[in-house]
């Protein structure tokens, strides 16, 4: 492989020389697996059936998102998404 101090690749590809450091960097560190990122592993599923069951029959009861997240101890923001992904049903409060 080509020493990075000539230049001719960094002329050949158009790619700065600090981009081309870096990269041969990883590459003699990991090999060609360092440009592949590693699959994250995902958590346990929060809303299950039963807290689903749960956090709907409150939220027909009119509640609002902040009271069922604090009441099932299940974060605003987890329910807010299956709002919106239709997997729960909110209803708008009228002003």
């Amino acid at each position: 492989m080509e020493r990075c101090g000539s230049g001719t690749s960094v002329r050949a590809f158009g790619v700065p020389l600090a981009t081309v450091k870096r990269y041969l960097k990883v590459h003699r560190q990991k090999g060609a697996a360092g440009f592949f990122p590693q699959p994250r592993r995902r958590s346990a599923t929060v809303l299950t059936p039963e807290v689903k069951q749960r956090a709907q029959a409150l939220l027909d009861e009119g509640k609002s998102v902040p009271e069922v997240s604090s009441e099932i101890g299940v974060a605003g923001n987890t329910l807010h998404k299956a709002v919106h992904a239709g997997r729960l049903h909110a209803f708008k409060k009228k002003r």
